[in-house]
C-alpha cells in the first residue's frame, strides 16, 4: 500500500483550484498579485516521502496561474512575503472488516504574515486499501 506520487499530485492540483477559486478575495485583500511564499510540506507518515516534490509541484502550478508573485525562500530578498503556503501529509490506518485502509491527507494553509491569520485551508485524501 505504498503511496503513489501521482495520486498527492492530483489532490494538490484540486487543492490549487480550490486556492484559486478565492481570487477576489486575495486581491481585494493583498492587491493585484500578492507576494506569497512555499513553506514546509512536513512530512507526517512513516513513509521516507521527501515532500519537496510537493512544494515544487505547487510552486508550479501557483507560478502558471499568474495570480500570485511567488518569492523565493532559498534567497534574502528586501521584499516581505504577504500570505505564506505551507502544510504536511500524514498517514492513517483504518480496518473495517477484512479490509485494511491507510488514507494518506495533505493539509494545506495559507496564512497572512502581517497578521497571522489563516486566510485559506484545505485537505485531501488518497485510500489505499488491501484484503
Amino acid at each position: 500500500m505504498d503511496l503513489d506520487p501521482y495520486d498527492v499530485k492530483r489532490v494538490a492540483e484540486k487543492m490549487v483550484g480550490s486556492l484559486l477559486s478565492d481570487v477576489e478575495l486575495f486581491r481585494k485583500t493583498y492587491g493585484n498579485r500578492p507576494l506569497l511564499m512555499i513553506g514546509d510540506i512536513k512530512n507526517r507518515t512513516s513513509f521516507g516521502i521527501d515532500t519537496a516534490w510537493i512544494a515544487d509541484s505547487l510552486r508550479k502550478m501557483l507560478v502558471r496561474s499568474r495570480i500570485f508573485r511567488l518569492a523565493d525562500n532559498t534567497t534574502r530578498t528586501q521584499t516581505v512575503p504577504q500570505l505564506l503556503l505551507f502544510g504536511s501529509l500524514v498517514e492513517m490506518d483504518e480496518r473495517i472488516g477484512g479490509t485494511v485502509g491507510r488514507h494518506f491527507k495533505l493539509s494545506l494553509f495559507l496564512k497572512d504574515l502581517k497578521t497571522g491569520e489563516y486566510v485559506w485551508s484545505d485537505e485531501g485524501e488518497v485510500r489505499k486499501e488491501r484484503k
